[in-house]
């Protein structure tokens, strides 16, 4: 027998393995035909686009009256103890105009010694700043005004009692200083499903109290006096508010009152927490299931209640006085609602 030399044995090892492996996968006539694929590029996904958000007001101080002024300092000046009072509930002008309405008194005294404070952004909306004012005060020198700007806010500052004059100069100084630790006001954008704003001519053609006379000037809901004519300015653009004064009925004493009625687009946001404030109740009306009636905004009286209905992202408020309930005036919230609905687009 012939020997098998190195390379013809590796060869023979290499063919024994072949046919090994031929015999695990069958007969060569059953090895399967390469099938030749390709393979597309996945679709690169089109960009989704995201809604633009309106942008939320960004409130004045961080949006707490403690941290405009240190009551307890306050105090001290006064001589008396000086307790902020809040509004009844949040107002949604001031709200949406990233803006602040503080109020302090002593309550042992009612209404004075007390201070008042607006803040607001430092500009209107269109652009313009509003006005500053130096410190002015009484011949009697029972009251003091002035109005600062610093920091993009704008505060109109008055104080009343004994003499103000005397630390109502250190408190401008502090305004100024507390105003540079926080971001300055911003007001909210419109949202898309917010009503149109409309003048109280628009809002007289749709519906008017019953018996009522001529409409009044239009006043801001918080604030009254030419002195404030800026803080009105301050707050244009969020609200329209317009008064009438109406006959009441002999059987409730007679004379007049005072209905109110005010259009706020993009308020609705604010109506739980309205709904939760103090004295609240829910009122049923027919088709709407977001409508009560709450405390006015006076601080100290609270007489002038309001009816306040929430429709879609958007709120009415009418207001009663001198006795005149404001649910009485439910019949004009159908009419109002229609016709303002009627603005979207």
């Amino acid at each position: 027998m012939q020997a098998i030399t190195g390379g013809a044995a590796v060869m023979l090892v290499a063919a024994v393995v072949g046919a090994v492996a031929l015999t695990a996968l069958g007969s060569p006539d059953r090895v399967a035909t390469p099938i030749e694929t390709t393979t597309s590029p996945s679709p690169t996904p089109a960009p989704t686009s995201t809604p633009d958000v309106p942008a939320a007001a960004v409130a004045a101080f961080g949006g707490s009256c403690a941290n405009v002024v240190d009551a307890a300092w306050l105090t001290q000046q006064v001589g008396l103890t000086m307790t902020e009072v809040p509004l009844a509930w949040p107002y949604p002008t001031y709200e949406l105009n990233g803006a602040l309405s503080c109020w302090w008194h002593a309550p042992e005294s009612y209404a004075s010694p007390r201070l008042e404070i607006a803040v607001l952004p430092a500009t209107a909306r269109d652009g313009s700043p509003l006005a500053t004012s130096e410190l002015s005060c009484s011949d009697q020198g029972g009251s003091c005004i002035a109005s600062v700007a610093a920091n993009g806010s704008w505060l109109a500052v008055s104080g009343y009692g004994d003499q103000p004059a005397e630390w109502m100069p250190e408190l401008l100084e502090d305004l100024v200083t507390r105003a540079a630790q926080y971001p300055a006001p911003q007001r909210a954008d419109r949202g898309a499903a917010w009503w149109s704003l409309p003048d109280c001519d628009w809002i007289s053609s749709v519906a008017t109290p019953q018996g009522a006379g001529a409409l009044q000037p239009e006043a801001n809901d918080l604030q009254s006096g030419d002195v404030f004519a800026e803080t009105a300015r301050g707050l244009a653009g969020y609200e329209t508010t317009c008064n009438w004064f109406v006959p009441l009925p002999p059987a409730e004493g007679g004379g007049s009152a005072q209905v109110g009625v005010t259009v706020v687009p993009g308020g609705a946001q604010f109506f739980d927490q309205i709904a939760a404030s103090d004295g609240a109740k829910l009122v049923s009306l027919a088709g709407r299931d977001r409508a009560v009636t709450v405390r006015g905004l006076d601080r100290l009286e609270a007489f002038d209640p309001r009816l306040v209905v929430a429709d879609g992202e958007n709120l009415l408020i009418l207001t009663g006085d001198n006795g005149l309930p404001p649910e009485s005036l439910a019949y004009l919230v159908e009419p109002y609602l229609t016709a303002l609905n009627a603005t979207l687009g």
